[in-house]
């Protein structure tokens, strides 16, 4: 059987995660997984990088152009089945409409036999995602060029707690009416409340984000800047001890593929319990 994810959903967090549902799938029920939604990024991972369409557990090698036209008619098939309902012989088309929905991924839904077309993001199985998560995280694993600045940093874990810090700037000011579009200051504020619940240690934190912070806007701590490309910032963050931020698929994929714990900040008073810090699943 052979599953194609044909549409772009959201940036690197989201298609990396609707990726990984399906390579732990794929791994579970021995599928042949092709992933057309991961082509703008596929550069940034090893296993990836040298393939013309970005797959898993898979024999068939494709010619840029026999991709291509296969996603063309794909996409054929899948505006057929939108306006239809049906399925044309030979394929299969999983369609979610909304970022809202998820659809459980259960094996009794793929025929041996077809195609299956994948056109939405809610598609899970988040057994199979913890139970596979090796597998994933080797398959996903950056270029060894991207983890040159972390290298360099000498992070000493003995003597430091360090703590990754994501400021999400820019498209969350309108993202769910800007609820978690949170100012300097609330990071400020969490920063200072996760450097009082480690007393007795020297904390430091490397901040990733997307819009230019300085060290002055937090004189209180010790500051790391990532700065770099997407795929360097998570990886600074998944060398962290711990990792906050706002509610985002970018810092869940840094905390699973690193088994770091996070914890994602809800609110603008919401407040640092060491308790709740927990792996991103």
């Amino acid at each position: 059987m052979s599953i194609f994810i044909t549409d772009k959903k959201g940036q690197l967090g989201n298609r990396l995660f609707l990726y990984a549902h399906f390579i732990g799938f794929a791994k579970e029920y021995d599928f042949e997984l092709y992933n057309f939604a991961f082509i703008d990024y596929q550069s940034y991972f090893e296993n990836s990088n040298h393939q013309v369409l970005p797959s898993f557990n898979t024999t068939k090698k494709w010619s840029r152009s026999a991709a291509f036209t296969f996603l063309f008619i794909s996409k054929i098939i899948i505006a057929w089945y939108k306006v239809t309902k049906l399925n044309l012989p030979g394929f299969k088309v999983h369609y979610i409409d909304s970022w809202d929905k998820t659809v459980e991924l259960d094996a009794s839904n793929f025929d041996s036999k077809k195609y299956h077309l994948i056109s939405g993001w809610g598609f899970r199985n988040h057994s199979l995602l913890a139970k596979h998560q090796t597998t994933i995280a080797n398959h996903l694993s950056p270029k060894k060029n991207y983890f040159t600045k972390i290298t360099n940093l000498n992070l000493d874990k003995s003597k430091f707690i360090y703590c990754g810090v994501h400021i999400r700037k820019g498209d969350y000011e309108k993202f769910e009416g800007g609820k978690y579009y949170f100012t300097l200051e609330n990071y400020k504020t969490w920063m200072d409340q996760f450097a009082a619940k480690h007393p007795h240690k020297s904390v430091v934190f490397i901040i990733a984000s997307n819009e230019k912070i300085t060290p002055k806007d937090f004189p209180d701590h010790k500051i790391i800047f990532s700065n770099g490309e997407p795929i360097e910032d998570i990886i600074c963050l998944t060398s962290c001890n711990y990792i906050i931020g706002p509610p985002s698929t970018f810092s869940g994929w840094a905390s699973y593929y690193g088994t770091t714990p996070l914890l994602h900040m809800q609110a603008k008073d919401a407040v640092i319990d060491m308790e709740h810090f927990k792996v991103y699943q």
